[in-house]
């Protein structure tokens, strides 16, 4: 078991990661809504160009998986990398928020263990949604 203090601090800390990493999210969802927009207009462009050649051809067209290996070759690569890195990097965010947050409840419960006990400060410390008066 840790003393009160030191779940104190560690749960200050949480709390200070968790909305640093929420800020930095925020920005990034909306980077990442434009890129994806991006990559879905290049995607629709270069289908609907593979589709018309094949169509010139009087060819019949590839199953769906090889149109969009073709409409892919034919898009900036960069708009694609975009897209890619910005999706990863969200998801990595998120899931190390949802651990932080699991460490930060586990304090928390912890924290609530010592207190009655009695052997925690009954105060409420900065980081708690404070009551109206």
């Amino acid at each position: 078991m840790t003393d009160a203090a030191s779940l104190m601090a560690a749960i200050d800390a949480d709390c200070q990661a968790l909305d640093l990493a929420s800020k930095e999210l925020a920005g990034m969802t909306d980077a990442l809504a434009r890129a994806e927009i991006d990559y879905e207009d290049a995607m629709d462009a270069a289908l609907v160009a593979v589709e018309d050649e094949y169509r010139r051809r009087d060819e019949r067209l590839p199953s769906e998986r090889q149109r969009d290996a073709h409409a892919r070759q034919r898009i900036d690569p960069e708009v694609r990398r975009e897209f890619l890195q910005l999706e990863r990097k969200v998801k990595h965010i998120k899931a190390w928020g949802e651990m932080r947050a699991r460490a930060l409840s586990a304090r928390q419960s912890e924290l609530s263990f010592l207190k009655a006990e009695g052997q925690a400060p009954q105060q409420q410390p900065a980081w708690t949604a404070r009551s109206a008066a």
